[in-house]
């Protein structure tokens, strides 16, 4: 009878409650991953310990499928001392021990980002995000172990208000515009170290971004930078017109409310140009095949219908998934704090790296004839708004790569 809600492609359904929505999201999202468990070869999971892989892994062993392992990244506690973000290790082991299922862990080194060039000759296009990394040291050590299939728990983000952005848009409109000038001034203060760097980057994000007007302020929220510095790293006969192809995608959309229009863009701009690439591409330099059950075409029919107060309800994102989950999963599983797919780049940018050394030799710039190397050499690896070294790695590596790259990053906020 619940399977009636899948009629509704792109228009709210009646649903009664929260619990109502609650109980047809469990159908449809275990629908979704026996599908995407069908297979006649080794299946495994990418499991970081966040609410999303947590969900598929307890589906895909709780339905009986032949599950042996999973796979995750650890990080040093030196390494995350920058930012102290919750420790993805730690609830990795616990959904493993959960589910009594084996949990390989890839230790982060910093040598990691010699990778790179090796990468390269599997990306075809520019996307910076450090997740490509991760994707690609999992799947190979995966492959190494015989598998032949790995679920992801990509897609839920962009179609359950996951990302923090929505609730800074819905926070922006509900500012009163006569404190604008006043808050926009916090983007003066310092960045604080250890369990606050991340908090106070967030702060200063905001309160950077209310000073601009509407447009210039999306595509902040989406990008790592702004439309000004990206015009000074580039030379003057170099054109960039990533914020014009932003907004006309976003203008497609907006007609609707704030977060299901930026949910609507992240479909194109987060997910297919972003996620999904580096996703399919890395798993399948390993020859891999990487399987997203939340992208199954009936549980996004559901979740397309659900009203987008219960996907973002106060600061609570992905709403109705998390109660969904508190039948079955750890309550410090679902509620702990959203950790990025990433790696530890501002620790380890603060050593001297030999790759970035060489990649952003100013000689060597001057020569491709692309960047204004004296702006480059000017920004510090992490700078106060946000942008980073490694985002001119994604515009540098290689002279192909498009520098619309630099939006294709997941945004700070």
């Amino acid at each position: 009878g619940e399977i009636k809600l899948f009629k509704h492609l792109d228009k709210t359904a009646d649903i009664l409650s929260i619990d109502h929505a609650a109980q047809c999201f469990l159908e449809a999202f275990d629908i979704a991953v026996d599908r995407q468990l069908m297979s006649d070869v080794p299946v495994s999971l990418f499991l970081s310990g966040g609410l999303d892989s947590s969900a598929i892994a307890y589906r895909a062993v709780s339905s009986g499928a032949k599950i042996d392992a999973a796979y995750t990244i650890s990080f040093s506690d030196e390494d995350r001392a920058l930012d102290m973000q919750s420790d993805d290790l730690y609830y990795a082991k616990l959904m493993s021990n959960k589910l009594g299922i084996d949990l390989h862990v890839i230790k982060a080194e910093r040598n990691f980002l010699s990778l790179l060039p090796e990468i390269i000759q599997y990306m075809e296009d520019g996307f910076s995000d450090p997740a490509a990394i991760n994707t690609y040291l999992i799947a190979a050590e995966a492959q190494q172990a015989g598998v032949k299939v790995m679920l992801s728990g990509q897609g839920a983000d962009e179609y359950l208000a996951g990302y923090r952005r929505y609730f800074a848009a819905q926070m922006f409109n509900k500012i009163p515009s006569v404190l604008y000038s006043a808050i926009s001034m916090v983007h003066r203060l310092p960045v604080f170290p250890g369990r606050f760097n991340a908090l106070s980057r967030r702060i200063k994000r905001f309160a950077k971004l209310i000073s601009l007007s509407p447009a210039q302020r999306m595509f902040g929220m989406y990008s790592w930078t702004s439309k000004d510095l990206i015009d000074e790293l580039l030379l003057e006969d170099v054109k960039w017109e990533g914020d014009r192809v932003f907004e006309e995608l976003f203008d497609t959309y907006s007609d609707n409310d704030i977060v299901t229009t930026m949910m609507k863009v992240d479909h194109h701009y987060d997910l297919l140009s972003l996620n999904l690439t580096y996703t399919d591409r890395m798993s399948m330099a390993s020859g891999i095949e990487t399987r997203v059950p939340f992208l199954d075409f009936d549980l996004i029919k559901f979740m397309n219908s659900i009203p987008v107060e219960m996907k973002l309800k106060g600061r609570h994102s992905k709403y109705v998934f998390k109660k969904a989950m508190e039948s079955r999963l750890p309550k410090e599983v679902i509620y702990r704090e959203k950790a990025g797919f990433g790696l530890p780049l501002r620790s380890w940018l603060r050593q001297s790296n030999e790759i970035v050394d060489y990649y952003l030799d100013k000689s060597r710039l001057d020569k491709q004839g692309i960047f204004n190397s004296s702006v480059i050499t000017s920004i510090s690896p992490v700078s106060s708004f946000g942008f980073s070294i490694p985002s001119l790695l994604g515009l540098t590596l290689p002279l192909t790569w498009r520098t619309n790259s630099l939006l294709n990053c997941s945004a700070i906020l």
